[in-house]
């Protein structure tokens, strides 16, 4: 059985017309469809999956999946950092439809008040490294956002990596510092079984090219603009504040009215982006929660609202990290735990760990968002060979084709019930919380202080 991995989002309707382009019907495989797993309508001998993007690579090169549709800057970002892995290119559907491009704010200076060097915000580290290191670029740090790169030009960053689609009259082009397009790939350790297949002979009839282009093509005016360009230095005579966009931000939005802080533009029922303060103490942006974390313990803001889950997540991964949680906002209560298949029918991890023993299973595979929580519970309670798989969204499909434990949050537990998963052990319970960076333990600055105090 041939396996193929297919992508969600934006992207889908193009793989969607690709596919049915060479008579490849797959009748469940379209946006407003919930579901994650399809069979073929026309090919007996494989089943398709979709996956958000960015996990397609891995999934391949894990062997998982003999195939893969993805945007070749998710191959290629995953390649660059572990070439050796068993990916293979095989057909590049189209070229020069997918763009990466360094951009800088039209009108704001960066603030890195307490940073010597240019930030250069990027869902694209590896690439963006590359990139600086060809162009032998000095005096900066990549910084890996979990997503909207570019509302750090707000002022929190130099640079941003920003994909063609999110160009604007807000954003001015450096450099442009990436091609690519629609690509096939698959885990070399299985060509001989894909190049046989049904699916892969469908597939290699689309007049696509037959080999890559190079991906980086520079301008190289990067250096210019690093080298050339002002920062401002100063005492920070303002507390910056980070504050969580997502479906954390109606349950901070209503904290901050209960202690009397108004934030314009940030409500119950929107976000709009930019400073979003009218207080001449404050300034304020928001940001992916999941970021939070990383940019107070490297000092970018001083304290930050985000939930305890990604606190813990980040200080598992970095123990070291210079940054702790402040003040228990009780909001948006979440609990994350190991989710199992309702089908094994056990009451804990360790009678799952029987089950799968029974059948043969020895390496036990598992699947999360939260690599640093998935790993510290894998260390502490899983007591045999484990792998852990990261992943970017959607996991509730992943149990039990993919990973035998899903380590996942839930916050009433519908969907895993929909997807026939429970969790059997709790690992943590969070809410939101106030965090900051540790130096503000023994030397607090009296604007945090009153700030917090009214959430007392």
């Amino acid at each position: 059985m041939i396996k193929l991995a297919v992508p969600r989002g934006s992207i889908q309707k193009n793989v969607s017309e690709i596919l049915a382009d060479l008579s490849i019907d797959i009748p469940d495989y379209n946006r407003a469809n919930r579901v994650y797993s399809y069979e073929f309508k026309n090919i007996n001998d494989a089943i398709a999956r979709s996956f958000a993007e960015k996990d397609i690579p891995i999934q391949v090169a894990l062997g998982n999946y003999d195939l893969g549709i993805v945007t070749s800057w998710w191959a290629d970002e995953l390649l660059i950092k572990y070439p050796h892995l068993s990916i293979e290119n095989l057909i590049l559907f189209n070229d020069s439809v997918s763009k990466l491009y360094s951009t800088r704010s039209n009108d704001k200076l960066p603030l890195n008040d307490n940073l010597d060097e240019h930030i250069i915000v990027t869902e694209f580290p590896n690439i963006t490294t590359d990139y600086l290191y060809a162009n032998r670029t000095t005096n900066y740090r990549v910084f890996e956002a979990w997503g909207n790169p570019e509302t750090w030009l707000n002022g929190d960053a130099s640079i941003a990596i920003l994909p063609e689609e999110k160009l604007t009259d807000n954003v001015k082009v450096i450099d442009s510092i990436y091609q690519g397009g629609l690509l096939l790939i698959g885990n070399k350790k299985n060509l001989k079984k894909i190049k046989e297949s049904k699916l892969f002979k469908l597939l290699n009839e689309y007049k696509g090219l037959s080999s890559r282009s190079p991906f980086h093509f520079f301008d190289n005016k990067i250096n210019d603009y690093v080298n050339n360009t002002k920062k401002i230095y100063s005492t920070r005579k303002q507390i910056r504040i980070a504050i969580p966009d997502g479906h954390a931000f109606r349950h901070t939005a209503l904290a901050l009215n209960n202690a009397g802080v108004e934030i314009k533009g940030y409500t119950d029922s929107e976000v709009i982006q930019g400073d979003l303060s009218n207080n001449v103490n404050m300034i304020i942006n928001v940001m992916r929660p999941q970021d939070m974390p990383q940019a107070v313990s490297l000092g970018l803001y001083d304290i930050a609202i985000t939930g305890r889950d990604w606190l813990k997540n980040f200080i598992y991964n970095y123990p070291t990290a210079p940054v702790f949680e402040m003040h228990d906002l009780k909001q948006s209560k979440y609990r994350i735990g190991a989710v199992v298949s309702k089908d094994l029918n056990v009451t804990n991890v360790n009678e799952a760990m029987e089950v799968w023993a029974s059948q043969g299973i020895k390496k036990i595979r598992i699947a999360s968002e939260y690599f640093g929580i998935a790993d510290y519970f894998a260390r502490n309670f899983i007591k045999s060979e484990y792998q852990i798989i990261p992943i970017s969204g959607a996991s509730e499909g992943f149990v039990p084709e993919d990973a035998e434990i899903l380590v996942e949050g839930t916050e009433t537990g519908a969907t895993l019930e929909a997807n026939n998963l429970e969790m059997k052990d709790l690992i943590l319970e969070s809410t939101n919380c106030i965090i900051g960076h540790k130096n503000l333990i023994d030397n607090v600055n009296p604007l945090i202080v009153d700030f917090i105090n009214r959430f007392q």
